[in-house]
């Protein structure tokens, strides 16, 4: 399967090689032994059924010595291990227990002896985008403005578009992580475990749903200015996508006046505030609104799975209000602090409909962008264009997805340079 894998990849993603045909910017060729242990999951219903190979494979990978590690060609001691591997083991595993246990024991050990699979994630957009007449100005526009280390992300971020498949409905790859992360990335991801288990003495939520986005990155929040927590300290705060409380609880800790939680899914609400009830979140300080959020109101149709990718771009048969921030915010008395925004797909319509709310109160925004190309391009210049001298940042918050979780941080630009109560 992972052969397979590879030669799909060879036919239709190849990359550019050098002249000795070795790495290029941190990425293997396709024939390297990298992509051997690269594993294509079923479908959205056959997701959790692991396929043969994928959990001893990457194990593998971890022990093979330099002279194994070819550049060109497959290798022949790891193709003998790994064709003996599948026709003994596994078939033994298959023989010996039922099959929803053989599939059992293969996810066990995938998250048991795996820790560096990692999900890709491209959106099928992306390629499309950049491929386009209009593909150099998009990354151009991307580009303008950004820190050295947000300009590092965009060459690693469209490296990867380039380089991996995109992302059809439902399926999962996993690569040998080592090989493909960024060096900052392997040590989020070396950190993860630990900082996850102090959450998880911290919060009382659902051990299998804590993210890296919320929990140990803040959704971006920690990387801005050290002016920025003073800035929105005391002002309302607005949570655009709140799922089940992981984000509205860390922005709690930023100490806001309160908090506007909204989110689409009537199947999250009950969830949501036993979330609040459980960590001891105020009430008063706390409003779910339960809708979804666009550029014009109106009403739609969704399909509510309950889950955190639930978007309302997939139709269904659950009825929900659509609003924009700007009419929320029309007519209140707030001052709007901080502005988080993670509402699969539906991004750049909820920008445009917050363009008054942005005039006004200038807020910080954290922003997913990595939904689709309309977002990831789309964002940061058309608050651009609202010219209210607002200085951008990117960065991906999860160091277990080559492109999911990819966050556009704003800020107003004269935080930058500002000193901080404790600085003084």
């Amino acid at each position: 399967m992972a052969f397979i894998a590879q030669q799909h990849l060879i036919r239709h993603y190849p990359v550019a090689s050098n002249e000795n045909d070795t790495e290029i910017q941190g990425y293997p060729t396709a024939h390297g032994v990298t992509m051997l242990s690269m594993f294509v999951f079923g479908g959205q219903k056959t997701r959790n059924s692991l396929m043969y190979a994928c959990g001893i494979c990457p194990i593998f990978c971890h022990c093979l010595n330099s002279e194994w590690r070819v550049t060109n060609g497959l290798g022949t001691k790891f193709m003998q291990m790994f064709k003996w591997i599948k026709d003994h083991v596994f078939l033994a595993i298959d023989w010996i227990f039922p099959r929803r246990m053989a599939d059992y024991l293969r996810i066990v050990r995938m998250a048991a002896m795996n820790p560096c699979s990692i999900h890709v994630g491209i959106p099928e957009s992306f390629a499309a985008a950049l491929a386009g007449e209009s593909g150099p100005r998009l990354g151009a526009d991307l580009r303008r403005g950004l820190d050295a280390e947000s300009l590092q992300l965009v060459e690693t971020l469209l490296a990867r578009v380039a380089f991996f498949p995109t992302r059809t409905d439902g399926y999962v790859f996993l690569v040998y992580a080592n090989t493909v992360l960024t060096e900052q990335e392997r040590r989020d991801l070396a950190r993860w475990p630990d900082v996850r288990r102090e959450c998880q003495r911290q919060f009382r939520y659902p051990r299998k749903l804590f993210s890296t986005e919320s929990f140990f990155y803040h959704h971006g929040m920690d990387d801005l200015p050290q002016a920025c927590p003073d800035y929105v300290s005391g002002k309302d705060f607005i949570d655009l996508g709140a799922f089940i409380g992981d984000s509205t609880l860390i922005l709690n800790q930023y100490h806001p006046r309160k908090i506007y939680a909204f989110d689409a899914s009537p199947a999250n609400a009950r969830r949501f505030w036993r979330t609040m009830r459980l960590n001891g979140v105020d009430p008063a300080r706390v409003e779910l609104v339960l809708a979804g959020v666009s550029d014009a109101p109106g009403k739609m149709c969704f399909q509510d799975t309950g889950q955190g990718d639930t978007a309302l771009t997939v139709t269904g048969g659950t009825e929900i209000e659509i609003t924009t921030v700007d009419a929320f915010t029309a007519g209140k008395n707030l001052s709007i602090g901080v502005i988080k925004m993670d509402i699969e797909g539906m991004g750049l319509k909820a920008v445009h409909g917050m363009a008054q709310t942005l005039r006004t109160h200038r807020p910080v925004l954290l922003l997913a962008v990595y939904h689709n190309a309309d977002e990831f391009f789309g964002i940061k210049p058309f608050i651009e264009s609202l010219n209210l001298n607002y200085a951008f940042m990117l960065r991906k918050l999860s160091p277990s997805h080559l492109f999911t979780e990819t966050t556009l941080l704003v800020y107003p630009a004269e935080l930058a340079g500002k000193k901080t109560d404790a600085d003084v």
